[in-house]
């Protein structure tokens, strides 16, 4: 059975055409602004969607659990057939994924979620803050997907097991750990545009004689380049004796890009799961998989849009829009292996 949560539009529509004025998220009862929905994203557009380019049988397969003695929240649903009449006849502005629970809704297992969060990396980033992301900060979560891709899985971790993993990824505080891959690239960070700034680095260097020497060196007034101040800074510290000093580089690379995560959402088992091929309804964008071996070459703001989706659907069938890649990846690098795992571990038990 798979559980799922639909979000619903708060006000009942009268026309199928008729734009959306207000919906309901995460339970709250929200009025929307015009200016706050994302052009062509509207109920008409989300029932042609879901009706004709929603992966129904993809989505099913990859996230329902044949489990005996379970009791499902919210939307428990046991087919293909009824998923995709329940969606289409909601037609949800968005989709969470919840977790397989036994009975009285207690919590069996949960897909092992660690979420990194772009707003807490704000004491790093100065071209955006919060949940707004753009290309110069957007690196900061393809490090993230690098590390975590690398990182353990598991389905059957118990909440405290949860919690001590994504603890472990919170060494960004402690800043004791090596870093191979330089990723820090400070003229798109605009690390030196301001003393607050570098002091901000210079603070992460235990020996003050090169503290001060770079203090002064950086103070001059001679270099204002990033790219020749994070250069001058390599030089001087690498030029140390003591390894400690010379494995400062590192550490300041470490503790600006190693991922930061959501300790709430990563920790519990029921935390929700936004829904792959849902439609954002802040952005009017696909939710769509990202290739961690590929994560360099994307970016959030060239995921399709639910009216480009349908306007390349008029030409052509799925096929041939810009969800045919991301669907296939689906397919490929997500549920076959998913469901070849499924198989072995069923004739294993």
């Amino acid at each position: 059975m798979l559980d799922m949560l639909l979000h619903v539009p708060f006000q009942k529509l009268a026309r199928e055409d008729e734009k959306v004025d207000a919906m309901e998220i995460d339970g709250q009862h929200q009025q929307v602004a015009t200016t706050a929905v994302p052009d062509g994203f509207n109920a008409y557009y989300l029932r042609i969607y879901y009706g004709k380019l929603f992966p129904h049988g993809d989505f099913f397969r990859g996230f329902h659990m044949e489990m005996n003695d379970i009791y499902l929240r919210f939307q428990p649903l046991d087919s293909v057939a009824e998923m995709e009449s329940s969606i289409k006849e909601k037609c949800p502005f968005k989709i969470d994924i919840g977790p397989p629970a036994k009975r009285h809704a207690y919590v069996q297992s949960g897909n092992n979620v660690f979420v990194p969060d772009i707003s807490d990396y704000d004491d790093v980033r100065y071209c955006c803050s919060g949940a707004d992301v753009c290309i110069d900060c957007w690196p900061l979560m393809t490090i993230a997907i690098k590390v975590l891709d690398a990182s353990l899985r598991g389905m059957l971790l118990k909440n405290e097991q949860r919690a001590a993993i994504a603890d472990y990824f919170r060494v960004y505080k402690v800043i004791s750990y090596y870093l191979v891959n330089n990723s820090l690239h400070p003229p798109k960070k605009k690390l030196f545009a301001s003393e607050e700034r570098y002091q901000k680095i210079l603070d992460l260097i235990s020996d003050e004689s090169k503290n001060m020497l770079l203090v002064s060196s950086m103070t001059s007034g001679k270099e204002t380049d990033d790219s020749t101040r994070w250069e001058q800074l390599k030089s001087t510290l690498q030029s140390g004796k003591h390894k400690g000093l010379r494995r400062c580089i590192e550490e300041i690379v470490f503790s600006y890009t190693y991922p930061r995560l959501d300790m709430e959402v990563s920790k519990h088992m029921n935390h929700l799961l936004k829904a792959p091929f849902c439609i954002h309804p802040k952005t009017g964008r696909g939710c769509v998989p990202i290739d961690s071996d590929n994560c360099d070459d994307f970016y959030p703001m060239t995921a399709p849009t639910l009216s480009q989706l349908l306007g390349e659907l008029n030409a052509a069938d799925w096929e041939g829009t810009s969800l045919e890649k991301s669907i296939r990846f689906f397919r490929t690098s997500f549920l076959q292996p998913l469901l070849k795992a499924c198989r072995v571990c069923s004739i294993s038990f």
